[in-house]
């Protein structure tokens, strides 16, 4: 145990004795020993759950992004084009920022800032409309789909 309190003490985790008490009583076994494994698995299926709800709401922005797209556009590269308004055919992190907040004001910043970084995962600061293509691709996808099914049913 001693082991596991010089380990929380080097990753600078303070833990109130309170709170070291709670953990030694759930991961200790019968001889004392810090069940380290069973730890691990809890803190890192806390990780995984964190990671799956953080990309959730990323795919929703994404998603909600995407329809504000084509209630306004006809095409994605006219959007595009209408916000690459330095023409160099790249929409910098600047740009995105105020593009999303233009069309949800709700969306918080470090919301925006993420989706771009999501968007953008070589860091390179922009994107460009390949990149847009590939990520809305899946709504496109279902978009034509809807199409096709909503003709076929006409015929």
């Amino acid at each position: 145990m001693d082991e596991f309190k010089t380990a929380l003490a080097e990753a600078r985790l303070a833990l109130d004795p309170h709170e070291f008490e709670m953990i030694k009583q759930t991961y200790c076994n019968v001889r004392g020993e810090f069940e380290y494994r069973k730890f691990l698995e809890i803190v890192q299926s806390g990780a995984n759950v964190k990671k799956e709800v953080e990309n959730q709401s990323k795919q929703r922005l994404l998603r909600d992004f995407y329809g504000k797209i084509r209630e306004n556009f006809t095409t994605l590269e006219d959007f595009f084009n209408k916000y690459d308004t330095n023409r160099d055919r790249t929409i910098d992190k600047a740009e995105f920022i105020r593009i999303i907040h233009d069309f949800d004001q709700r969306v918080q910043h470090v919301e925006a800032v993420e989706l771009f970084n999501h968007l953008d995962p070589s860091t390179t600061g922009r994107l460009h409309l390949y990149t847009l293509n590939q990520a809305f691709r899946p709504y496109m996808e279902a978009d034509v789909k809807d199409v096709s099914h909503i003709q076929i049913n006409r015929l």
